[in-house]
C-alpha cells in the first residue's frame, strides 16, 4: 500500500507539475504579446529612424502598435513625430536646394526657378551641365564664368559626404570662387591661382 500511494503521490505531483508548466508557458506568451512585442515594435521603429539618412524617405512609414494601452499611445505619438520630421525636413532640404542651386549655372523655367541643368555657347566654347542633389542637397558643385573675351574660369568638385555638412562646404567654396573672380584680371593676376587655392584649403581642413 505504501508503494502504491507513492506512485499516485508521484504521478498526481507530476500532473501538476505539468499544468504550472503550461501555465507559465502560456503567461509567458500573454506576456511577450502585452508588452514585449510592442517595445520591440517600438525600439525597431526609433532605430529606423536614427539609421535613415534622408529623413524624407521616413513618410509613410509608421509602426503598427494595435494595443490601447501605454505603448499604443507611445506607437502613436512616435508616428506622429516620424510624419511631422520628414515633412519639416522635406521641407528644408526643398528651400537648401533652392539656395544651393543660385550658386549654380542652371538654365532658369518659365517661373524663374532654376532648372537641373545648364548651357553657354559662343563661338569658341560650349558649357553645359546637369545637377541633381543625391540627398536633396549635397557637395556636388561646379560652375563656368566667362572673365573676358579669351578667358573662362571653370571649377569642378565634390565634397565628400553627404547631406547638409557637405553642402555648406560646397556653399562656402562657391562663395570664394566667385569672390576671387568677380573682378579678375588678366593683366593684374595672371594665371597664378595659389591664392585663391590657399583659401579653398583652409575651409575645408
Amino acid at each position: 500500500k505504501i508503494s502504491e500511494q507513492q506512485a499516485r503521490l508521484i504521478h498526481l505531483i507530476v500532473e501538476i507539475s505539468l499544468v504550472v508548466l503550461a501555465a507559465g508557458i502560456f503567461t509567458a506568451w500573454i506576456l511577450s504579446s502585452v508588452f514585449v512585442r510592442p517595445l520591440g515594435l517600438l525600439a525597431a521603429h526609433v532605430a529606423l529612424i536614427r539609421d535613415t539618412d534622408d529623413k524624407e524617405k521616413l513618410a509613410g512609414k509608421s509602426v503598427k502598435v494595435t494595443s490601447r494601452d501605454e505603448f499604443g499611445m507611445l506607437g502613436t505619438t512616435i508616428n506622429d513625430m516620424t510624419e511631422r520630421l520628414a515633412a519639416a525636413l522635406s521641407k528644408d532640404l526643398r528651400v537648401g536646394k533652392e539656395i544651393q542651386k543660385m550658386f549654380i549655372p542652371l538654365d532658369l523655367s518659365s517661373s524663374g526657378r532654376k532648372l537641373t541643368t545648364g548651357s553657354h555657347r559662343d563661338s569658341y566654347s560650349e558649357f553645359f551641365g546637369y545637377y541633381e542633389g543625391a540627398h536633396g542637397v549635397s557637395g556636388d558643385y561646379f560652375d563656368y564664368r566667362k572673365l573676358d573675351s579669351y578667358h573662362y574660369a571653370v571649377i569642378k568638385c565634390d565634397v565628400a559626404g553627404k547631406g547638409v555638412p557637405a553642402a555648406l562646404i560646397m556653399v562656402e567654396v562657391a562663395t570664394l570662387f566667385q569672390s576671387y573672380f568677380q573682378n579678375w584680371n588678366y593683366k593684374r593676376d595672371g594665371y597664378n591661382l595659389s591664392s585663391i587655392v590657399m583659401r579653398i584649403n583652409d575651409v575645408i581642413e
